[in-house]
């Protein structure tokens, strides 16, 4: 929690300062415990990019996003084949079909190289390497 977010509550600044440095020190708050969590609890539905746009959006720094990152439990051309695998199960019959998955796999995050593989049909993780896009580093930028 911001003190921006806390302050919305009424209590003045710093007494919700000195609250939150309080929980930091009990090791109440960890920015890199959180950001695990949402990566081992998201990772399976989402691409790196959407992960680290999350962890972003919650003021995580990201060296500390980096970090969480690298710990995922599959790749990500693991993930998106095993979620797109359970929505959509066959490749496309037409261009409208393929366009549909494309952008349902884009609205999750994965990178345009792992869609490309995964609805390509390529039928080896060792065949292209998308644990990082050339034009995207580890937080999706």
């Amino acid at each position: 929690m911001s003190v921006e977010e806390a302050s919305g509550i009424g209590s003045d600044r710093q007494q919700i300062e000195t609250l939150l440095d309080d929980f930091e020190r009990k090791g109440l708050l960890d920015d890199a415990r959180t950001a695990e969590a949402v990566v081992h609890a998201r990772a399976a539905r989402y691409g790196t990019r959407r992960l680290a746009m999350d962890l972003r959006a919650r003021g995580i720094e990201d060296a500390v996003i980096d970090q969480a990152l690298r710990h995922t439990p599959a790749t990500e051309l693991q993930r998106a084949r095993e979620l797109w695998r359970r929505r959509f199960g066959r490749l496309p019959a037409d261009l409208t079909e393929r366009a549909r998955q494309q952008r349902f796999l884009m609205a999750r995050g994965f990178s345009p190289d792992t869609i490309r593989s995964v609805l390509g049909g390529v039928g080896d993780d060792a065949d292209v390497n998308t644990d990082t896009d050339t034009d995207v580093d580890a937080n999706g930028r």
